[in-house]
């Protein structure tokens, strides 16, 4: 080996099977006073206060990160507190770089409908407010050579490049 042949000093291979058959970790929810911490930093912090609303619809609906970019305001019905899952937004490398796409869901159980609570009703409200000040109510997100009807609650400058097509065989959403 060139560790033995002196031509490298240690082998960056080592510790890569070292969890390998492992059970993996256990994910542990927050606390609810985990959860209030958090909210009162993101709130109040200059950095991270306009995330707010939109993590207040989280633990508020039980919808996961990519439901919840992927929704657009077509999606959500204010009238009837109603939020539509109907796509998922992925980032991943399909061979060409690290890109966006939108994806449905594998399972027709994946397209459904959540109730509002008054909470989320005045997250939605705050978010759209949010994005009318910043200047990106209008923007519609580009999705290869179509748009997608409606505009996505939350836009950064980070998404630039979306392909319409995801591979076949590649899981887009996590188990629950």
């Amino acid at each position: 080996m060139e560790v033995d042949d002196g031509i490298i000093r240690k082998n960056p291979a080592k510790s890569v099977w070292k969890d390998y058959g492992c059970e993996p970790e256990e994910k542990k929810a927050l606390t609810v006073g985990q959860q209030k911490q958090l909210m009162e930093f993101v709130k109040f912090d200059s950095r991270y206060k306009r995330y707010y609303p939109m993590l207040t619809v989280m633990p508020g609906t039980g919808v996961r990160c990519g439901e919840l970019v992927g929704l657009t305001w077509d999606d959500v019905d204010m009238g009837k507190k109603e939020i539509h899952i109907r796509r998922t937004l992925i980032y991943k490398n399909f061979g060409n770089g690290m890109e966006y796409c939108v994806s449905t869901p594998k399972t027709k159980s994946g397209i459904h409908t959540i109730p509002m609570s008054n909470k989320v009703y005045n997250a939605f409200i705050q978010q759209k407010e949010l994005n009318t000040m910043l200047g990106k109510d209008r923007n519609n997100l580009e999705i290869g050579d179509c748009r997608i009807s409606g505009r996505f609650l939350i836009r950064t400058q980070k998404i630039k490049k979306v392909s319409n097509v995801c591979q076949p065989g590649i899981s887009v959403r996590p188990q629950r």
